[in-house]
């Protein structure tokens, strides 16, 4: 199968520095090449990008270092951190969340355990019933919901949110977990919970991605490729040389991402 018969949308890389390990660092001045060569070369149509300076500087600075990227290039969408000044003045989350959505941006992305906020149906609630009507995806790591740091994932919480927020896109982001090992948890929420879905770019193992879809449905699964902590072509090849029919390998390409940005209601 050629690439040129799959386009692609990565709805989860990120771009600026990584503070932490310059070797993740993409330069703001160079995302635009980058996006270019991922035309040319992998046939990625549409990027949904987060900013390093979110999680290791403050998420409104990254947020706004963001909107300017997603100015300068119509292939680039936006997905914001939370940022701290909502837990304050939470008054002020939905005029945001709107404004940001005229600005390009299609996700929020929570990191309770890297920025310190609960995430929690108790205490996050204000946000996701805002979230919850406007059908605005919210996505979370694995890693930053592993209160232990030994893959102990509080995979209660995720339901709980998704049963309470039922028309909130609720996306869960492998990271850099081993998602092997979580397959039952996997297959239980995405059977379970039809606001649930999973990114890809982690499912690696043989028929991981094909035993996910034969048992849910490819409606569940959202291709991104990790960019830069994983290569691009990974991602790629793996679902291009997957055995699943050519309509499954587009869904999760870019039809199940399209759909779901699609629906949100500002």
């Amino acid at each position: 199968m050629s690439l040129k018969e799959i386009s692609f949308f990565d709805c989860n890389s990120w771009v600026g520095q990584n503070y932490l390990k310059r070797q993740y660092s993409i330069e703001d001045n160079l995302i635009n090449k980058v996006i270019e060569d991922r035309l040319n070369n992998y046939n990625i149509k549409a990027n949904i990008l987060s900013h390093h300076a979110s999680l290791f500087y403050w998420p409104r600075e990254g947020n706004n270092l963001l909107s300017n990227l997603i100015k300068s290039n119509p292939k680039i969408f936006g997905c914001m951190l939370m940022e701290h000044e909502f837990i304050s003045n939470p008054g002020d989350f939905e005029s945001s969340l709107k404004r940001r959505y005229k600005e390009g941006f299609r996700i929020l992305k929570l990191f309770p355990k890297s920025n310190k906020y609960p995430f929690e149906v108790n205490l996050f609630s204000k946000f996701y019933k805002i979230m919850n009507h406007y059908k605005f995806p919210v996505m979370i790591g694995l890693e930053e919901i592993d209160i232990t740091g030994n893959k102990y994932i509080e995979w209660d919480k995720i339901a709980d949110i998704a049963k309470e927020f039922q028309y909130m896109p609720i996306i869960i982001d492998g990271q850099n977990a081993k998602s092997l090992l979580f397959n039952s948890f996997f297959l239980s929420l995405l059977k379970n919970y039809g606001n649930i879905y999973l990114t890809a770019h982690n499912l690696f193992c043989v028929n991981q991605i094909e035993n996910i879809v034969k048992s849910t449905s490819s409606k569940k699964i959202l291709f991104d490729t990790y960019y830069p902590y994983m290569e691009i072509n990974l991602s790629v090849k793996r679902l291009i040389y997957s055995s699943l029919p050519l309509e499954d390998k587009k869904r999760i390409a870019y039809k199940n991402i399209e759909e779901i940005i699609g629906k949100i209601e500002f």
